[in-house]
């Protein structure tokens, strides 16, 4: 079995492990997740928060963070971009210096991951504010799977698709923006 939580943009996973130890697992990082968007200094430094929550849950339930193994990721939602059915995902890092990079990296672009319901980001933004954002988030990405060391090369091609493919969709809401 392996756990696997998601908060704030963040995929944190386990090794597999046998049932019991990962219930223990589960429960530790559903502590850390509490602890994380429980947090009232938001804007301080995720990488020292994470690992004092992630330290301080792990020792409140008798568990060693070495034996977590963890792996982690970050991943939103770009539907207006990429289409609904693909999300914005980083190569598997296990640092969590890294991790921190890689949000950073992506963090302007979550606000264009938001549900506005029968809206849609035109309501916020204008096309060409749309249009460079997107010219943004792509080289964000890149520099993403850099800071992984991974090869965006497959990736890349993957989210263009998903842009080209999803051309009708940003249309059909260019058409009720004017």
């Amino acid at each position: 079995y392996r756990v696997d939580i998601y908060f704030d943009a963040l995929h944190v996973y386990t090794s597999s492990t046998d049932f019991q130890t990962a219930l223990d697992f589960l429960v530790v990082l559903t502590f850390v997740k509490q602890k994380m968007q429980d947090r009232t200094n938001k804007s301080a430094l995720f990488e020292k928060h994470f690992r004092e929550a992630l330290a301080s849950c792990a020792r409140e339930h008798g568990i060693n963070t070495s034996d977590l193994k963890l792996s982690f990721c970050v991943s939103q939602a770009c539907i207006f971009f990429i289409g609904p059915s693909l999300k914005l995902r980083t190569p598997m890092v296990r640092s969590i210096e890294k991790l921190g990079q890689m949000r950073r990296c992506l963090e302007p672009f979550r606000q264009y991951s938001r549900s506005m319901g029968q809206r849609n980001l035109l309501w916020l933004y204008t096309p060409a504010h749309l249009q460079d954002a997107w010219e943004m988030l792509q080289k964000a990405l890149a520099e993403a799977w850099e800071i992984a060391g991974a090869d965006c090369t497959k990736f890349m091609q993957k989210i263009h698709a998903g842009y080209d493919a999803s051309a009708t969709f940003r249309c059909k809401h260019l058409q009720v923006w004017e």
